[in-house]
């Protein structure tokens, strides 16, 4: 798996509509693997689409899972990702407490 598609996992979703101009607007809410709590999430930017874009991504979505649905991943595999991505979030973490140590002692 690779480690990019691990690093902002997304906690939400907002999407609002501008059905005059015909414009789907959608905003992906992510927690960076460095914070620790909902409270820190980044809202993202908002994408704005065409209804046609809308619709080849809800298309494109749809494929993806069916193709997840149609092989799904084996227990092992689908472990060693999670606890890559546990060990980044302890060494993140680790390195804030240093940084937060090395401000501390610098006032």
């Amino acid at each position: 798996m690779h480690d990019d598609l691990l690093a902002f996992p997304m906690i939400g979703w907002e999407i609002t509509t501008l059905s005059s101009e015909g414009i789907v607007c959608v905003r992906l809410p992510y927690l960076p693997l460095e914070h620790d709590s909902l409270a820190e999430s980044l809202s993202g930017r908002p994408h704005a689409m065409s209804i046609e874009q809308a619709r080849e991504f809800r298309d494109a979505l749809t494929r993806s899972i069916q193709r997840i649905d149609d092989h799904p991943p084996r227990p092992h595999l689908a472990e060693k990702p999670a606890s890559h991505r546990e060990q980044m979030q302890q060494r993140r973490n680790a390195e804030r407490r240093k940084r937060d140590r090395r401000q501390q002692v610098s006032r």
